[in-house]
């Protein structure tokens, strides 16, 4: 997101209004693994992949960086486990900080699905598999204390926090020599994710989302996804969406 701001000033300069990027949202970087930003573990939170640790409260660089920045490739499984190693020592370490503590308290205000979310990706953690092989409880949405470890799940709500506290301020200095954000949105999330697995009666079962055949692809497109139910989306007001 340093990076992302950075970015945003220099196209500023040169008298751009916007800077466009892939979706932002969260990832399976881990067990389960699919790093592609048009499959994410949720639509409803960020991908903390890109955190700015030296903007994260209680971080001091202790070195042991891996070197990301070699070559043309993103080693995702590398990078997200340098930064979740990292992000785990600053959320340690600021445990007695009373005003990180306030605004932990104060972001779970206002961010009601963040906890279950946040047991969701640690009983992931935890399992180190996908969804629909849970047991038949963990399967259907009952998540009890003992199925994740609680520091899992600290730690998500933690990262989710950096993460949108970043974004925010990085939206919030549009008019002071930064570009706004043009943010993504892809059409669907991947069928291991909290979205699926917390509001399956919203999307379609038995089919999954593509595209039809082009020059390019002759045989068609099949995306892997669950399609968003129509009338489910109108039963309940378009809550998902919105």
């Amino acid at each position: 997101f340093a990076d992302l701001r950075a970015l945003s000033d220099w196209v500023s300069s040169l008298g751009g209004g916007f800077v466009s990027t892939l979706p932002l949202l969260a990832a399976f970087l881990d067990a389960p693994f699919d790093p592609s930003p048009y499959s994410p573990a949720s639509r409803l939170f960020w991908n903390e992949l890109f955190v700015d640790l030296r903007s994260v409260p209680g971080w001091s660089d202790a070195g042991g960086a891996p070197e990301c920045r070699d070559g043309d490739l993103v080693d995702y499984q590398r990078i997200a486990a340098f930064k979740r190693r990292e992000m785990e020592r600053a959320l340690h370490g600021s445990a007695r900080d009373a005003d990180v503590q306030e605004a932990l308290r104060q972001f779970r205000a206002a961010h009601p699905r963040v906890e279950d979310y946040a047991r969701f990706r640690a009983v992931c953690d935890r399992r180190r598999e996908g969804w629909p092989v849970w047991p038949d409880r963990l399967r259907e949405g009952d998540i009890r204390d003992g199925d994740f470890a609680p520091e899992d799940a600290e730690y998500h709500v933690f990262a989710q926090w950096q993460a949108d506290r970043q974004l925010a301020e990085l939206a919030a200095s549009r008019g002071n020599g930064t570009a706004a954000l043009y943010l993504d949105m892809p059409l669907g999330v991947n069928p291991d994710s909290y979205d699926v697995w917390r509001f399956r009666d919203l999307f379609a079962e038995g089919v999954s989302a593509g595209a039809p055949p082009d020059p390019l692809f002759t045989g068609g497109q099949d995306w892997g996804f669950r399609p968003l139910n129509p009338r489910a989306l109108r039963r309940t007001g378009y809550g998902s969406l919105i």
